[in-house]
């Protein structure tokens, strides 16, 4: 097996700050089947999901706002806001999930607060018209329930813009 890369030279300012777009992506085992490949490498949840309402809560996702509520409390960034473009949940095989976002900047545990603040969101309280913007809104991050471990989550994607 042969493997084939493309090099090029890195700007001194290409930075992943520069990046207008990352993906990170959460690998989650749904359910009680254990699934030794996913051991150490995805977030488990112990019950079934309802794929179309949490993406319903993820579509309230997508904006440019600020999400204070979904990442860590004390954290010593400038700003809390986020451009979201993307947040969705996909059902990739039986007893498998994945967590999909996208955004211009990630905050501290802000992927984690989003996956797990919509699981809390439908299975612990059940939805409710309004219920995401509810939490956005209020920068109250114990409104939006526990967050998950970092367990299963991946960077998948950098998009540079000085790179074809």
């Amino acid at each position: 097996m042969t493997l084939e890369f493309d090099a090029f030279l890195m700007l001194e300012t290409g930075t992943m700050r520069d990046s207008p777009l990352r993906n990170a992506d959460t690998r989650i085992g749904s359910n009680t089947a254990k699934d030794p490949f996913l051991e150490g490498r995805s977030t488990r949840i112990y019950q079934d999901l309802n794929i179309e309402a949490m993406n319903e809560g993820a579509k309230c996702l997508v904006q440019k706002t600020d999400f204070k509520a979904f990442c860590k409390v004390g954290s010593l960034q400038k700003t809390t806001i986020c451009d979201v473009r993307h947040a969705q949940w996909q059902q990739v095989a039986e007893h498998r999930l994945r967590f999909d976002i996208s955004a211009d900047r990630f905050l501290r545990k802000h992927g984690e607060g989003c996956l797990w603040g919509l699981w809390w969101m439908w299975a612990e309280v059940g939805w409710l018209p309004g219920m995401v913007e509810d939490v956005l809104h209020s920068k109250d991050r114990s409104r939006a329930g526990m967050s998950a471990a970092a367990c299963g989550l991946y960077l998948s994607r950098i998009d540079y813009p000085f790179i074809a």
